[in-house]
């Protein structure tokens, strides 16, 4: 940074500090501002203010507070930001009711970017459970490691955004430092009121500059959970009375149900009211509480770290989960599933917002853009696909929306390189300033994404985003190939919604009888595929089953493959069964087997309250994956699946009578995606046709060719183009004629994809005295710089005429409108429209009328000049025929 943007930021500070009244526990946050950098050759200035850890955290008040902002303790209500309530005792709070939350801020550049009258766009970023703090999205360097990379305070601030970091209530450092407060895992009542309190309140203060009605809200894990329940009370009004906005939220990896992400019951689709999550009560996922739960209570067993305040009712659901079932019957478990539970779906899981889901069919619309995974046991796949799903479903299919799947995050290889770009032949990491890129990264989708609807000054104009979903196969070393190595994400695809991925099912019925006990004696392979097992001695690769897999364990394989299968999406395995006992726990694993016998996990899923006798599915939490051909699939279904998810301590035990096994695959290839103007006229100046041929996820990987076609419209014969294989497409078309482009990708097994169509219309161009078109009166032919052909047919005479018979489905028409610009009277079929060729400014070329006609005969088109200069370029007609 500059002297002069130093010399900025101190003038600055200085004329506000006039210019308002003081907020007091905001002064030494604005105190500690310092010019920063985040790029080693000083490119992209920044300005980071961050005044310390406060003294004080958890239940011990903060009072002043000291190095921290108030927010009130609690709240009356929720949504839309309630008044203050009286504080609970004992939770943290001061003599006035607050507690305090500690608190970074980062600005751009003064200088680079001016804030001017509306201020800057802001970033909320939300850190991690259970030992997370306002360090989780921080870093000095634009292009940081891992997930940091394009994803953290210094990069959005360099960028022109207000970035806003803090510690959410009750999280403190190993010291008992930090945010004061209990943690009440993200709840509408506690943590998105702070939020949207303390957002409120940099707002009011003129010191940072905040445009209220430009708020992005984002974050992973128990952040992914926050910006989903943000999503839902999107409106709100700050303490100081300014109205609040969110423009757009983007959830990476968290949670929309979080009774079914901890204690899943398997049952999907979930019910609106909440009724499917507490109704059946789920397994506790073992291994994987008992890690959150330890680590935020104290950090790492035996290592004091940074870690969460618990309210009671944390720990006594912890200790019901622990102990003995049936569940509801158990005295310990009485007040979490009479309160807790339900309170988890009510005020912490964003996919049971009743009030939220109404506004949207009302037509609210806060564009998404959800960064869900494949392989995430905590939070996995459905967590992030049933939102998207509801957002669709709800709003007639119009929301705006974009998805992305992948291999990332919790006990997954979370690849760096499926989070940044990837640059050069080599495919490293790319590095600021960079622009040879193979590979775009989710990060770069999220911010393109964000940055067309907060417009940060680095990227005011970006272009509408695609409202689309993409899935990413999983490739680990064991599967990894030339063509998918193992450090890179697999092979993309993308459609217009999730199910489109993978239309198509496969299915195989596997014969025999099988049994299956409450208790399975070894369980190697459970044991084998527990995450915490799987990350501590296999890296987070895909696990492999080592040994028998016990008795009392059902197993089945199909025949080798006779060609590849791609599979995206929940897998569902459907089991007759008889048995005795009480309810049982159907947990189900899905294996890659190789010829040689080695397997690979791919997915798992589960179902609680099966009765003994009946027919059950299991539908599987979803996966993205190629089977080669030659291999085997492999299903393997258990009641008890210890340590992920806690095995039932009730006797019982299940004879199943074979298994239908159901896969979501795709037998296409890649899909591409062709983009050419509808009117030539429209973005052209002669009958050249320029379109572009690329794959639908923007990168060549998995693709072998492209083949594209063209055809005059009404006709049946395609022609192949030369130089056809990818980007620019040229084609010198006919005057009046509609033609159609293709395009398909074709992959390295020489399987092709669906084709993509689009369509042009190169217009009639009057400069050229077409014969269909018949002048009356004085219409004269001139120069002009821009117009389609070169020139303008002109009248500047009351009456004069065109006139055109033609059969075709569309007609648009084309002239150029300026200060000296006169009216027309346009009458197609009997319609009558007048036509304005007058504006502030000349403009070479505006498309002044679109009309879509019906019948197949032929129309008449008659214009007649009002009065002034009438300027026609040329005249489109959709599929003309003479």
């Amino acid at each position: 940074m500059s002297r002069g943007s130093v010399a900025a930021i101190a003038a600055l500070a200085l004329a506000l500090a006039w210019a308002a009244p003081a907020s007091a526990n905001l002064e030494s946050l604005k105190a500690s501002c310092q010019p920063r950098n985040a790029a080693p050759d000083g490119s992209l200035p920044y300005v980071f203010c961050d005044d310390g850890i406060p003294p004080a955290g958890g239940t011990t008040p903060n009072h002043g507070p000291v190095r921290a902002v108030a927010v009130p303790q609690r709240y009356q209500g929720w949504q839309g930001l309630p008044p203050k309530a009286p504080p609970e005792p004992s939770s943290g709070a001061d003599a006035n009711g607050n507690i305090a939350l500690d608190v970074d801020v980062t600005m751009p550049d003064p200088e680079r970017f001016p804030p001017g009258e509306r201020g800057w766009p802001v970033v909320v970023m939300m850190h991690g459970c259970c030992g997370g703090n306002k360090r989780g999205w921080e870093s000095s360097r634009a292009d940081a490691g891992g997930e940091h990379w394009h994803f953290n305070n210094a990069w959005f601030a360099s960028r022109g955004y207000v970035v806003v970091t803090y510690t959410s209530r009750g999280f403190v450092d190993a010291q008992g430092r930090g945010s004061t407060g209990q943690t009440q895992l993200d709840s509408r009542r506690y943590e998105i009121n702070d939020y949207q309190h303390l957002l409120g309140r940099l707002a009011d203060d003129p010191f940072f500059h905040i445009d209220p009605q430009r708020i992005v809200v984002t974050g992973g894990s128990y952040g992914g959970g926050f910006a989903w329940l943000a999503l839902t009370d999107p409106t709100w009004t700050s303490p100081g009375g300014k109205e609040m906005r969110v423009v757009a939220v983007a959830p990476r990896y968290g949670w929309t149900d979080l009774v079914a992400a901890l204690v899943p019951n398997g049952i999907e689709p979930r019910e609106p009211d909440g009724s499917t999550a507490t109704k059946v009560i789920g397994a506790p996922k073992r291994t994987i509480l008992a890690g959150l739960w330890l680590s935020g209570k104290t950090g790492l067993p035996g290592i004091a770290a940074p870690h969460a305040t618990f309210p009671p009712e944390i720990d006594a659901a912890v200790a019901c989960l622990n102990s003995i079932d049936p569940f509801p019957s158990n005295p310990l478990c009485a007040s979490t599933l009479q309160e807790t539970l339900p309170a988890f779906v009510r005020d912490r899981s964003a996919y049971y917002q009743e009030e939220f889901w109404q506004r949207v069919r009302e037509g609210l619309r806060v564009p998404v853009f959800s960064a869900g995974t494949f392989t995430d046991p905590l939070f996995p796949n459905p967590e992030h696909r049933r939102m998207g799903e509801r957002l669709r479903a709800e709003a007639g299919g119009d929301y705006p929306i974009q998805e992305y799947y992948g291999d990332f995050q919790h006990f997954s290889q979370n690849k760096a390189t499926e989070w940044a770009d990837l640059c050069g032949d080599d495919h490293h990491r790319c590095r600021v300033g960079e622009t040879d890129v193979r590979r775009a990264g989710i990060t770069t989708r999220l911010n393109r994404f964000i940055d067309h609807y907060a417009r940060p000054a680095a990227n005011p104009d970006e272009p509408a985003p695609e409202l689309n979903v993409t899935a990413s196969l999983q490739v680990c070393p064991a599967n990894a190939s030339e063509l998918t190595p193992a450090g890179e994400p697999g092979l993309r695809f993308t459609a217009p919604t999730f199910a489109e991925l993978a239309p198509e099912r496969l299915t195989f019925d596997l014969p025999g009888l099988r049994t299956t006990l409450f208790k399975a004696l070894p369980n190697a392979h459970a044991l084998n595929a527990d995450p915490l097992v799987n990350q501590l001695l296999n890296g987070n690769h895909c696990a492999t089953p080592a040994g028998d897999p016990g008795i009392g364990v059902a197993s089945w394989e199909t025949e080798p493959l006779a060609e590849d299968v791609t599979m995206i999406g929940p897998a569902r395995v459907t089991l007759r069964h008889q048995g005795i006992g009480g309810e049982a726990m159907l947990a189900a694993r899905l294996y890659d087997v190789s010829p040689r016998g080695e397997a690979l996990l791919v997915d798992r899923g589960l179902r609680t309250g099966v009765a003994p006798n009946g027919t059950t599915t299991v539908e599987l939490f979803g996966a993205a994956w190629r089977f080669p051909k030659g291999h085997r699939i492999r299903i393997e279904v258990a009641q008890d699946d210890e340590p992920f998810v806690r095995f039932s301590t009730q006797v019982s035990a299940l004879v199943i009578d074979g298994a239908r096994l159901e896969l979501p695959v795709r037998t296409a290839g890649p899909e591409v995606r062709v983009e050419a103007p509808e009117l030539l006229a429209s973005e052209a100046t002669s009958r050249l046709l320029r379109a572009s041929v690329e794959p639908a996820t923007g990168e060549r990987v998995g693709i072998a060719r492209i083949e594209t076609q063209v055809r005059e419209s009404r006709k049946r014969r395609w022609r192949t183009l030369r130089g056809g294989d990818g980007g620019r497409v040229r084609l010198r078309g006919g005057h009046g004629r509609t033609y159609e482009l293709r395009a398909r990708a074709i992959d390295h097994r020489g399987v092709p994809g669906p084709w993509a169509v689009a369509r042009t219309v190169v217009p009639l161009d009057d400069s050229r005295g077409t014969r269909a078109l018949r002048w009356l009166g004085r219409w004269t032919r001139v120069k002009a710089r821009g117009a389609f052909g070169g020139r303008l047919t002109r009248s500047t005479r009351r009456g004069d005429e065109l006139r055109l018979r033609f059969r075709g489905t569309r007609v648009w028409l084309v002239g150029r409108r300026g200060p000296k610009g006169g009216r027309a009277r346009v009458v197609i079929d009997g319609r009558a429209r007048t036509v304005s060729f007058r504006a502030r400014r000349t403009r070479a070329r505006a498309i002044l009328l679109e009309l879509p006609l019906s019948g197949r005969g032929v129309h008449e088109l008659r214009l007649v000049t009002l009065g002034g200069r009438v300027e026609i370029d040329a005249i489109g007609i959709a599929d003309r025929r003479p």
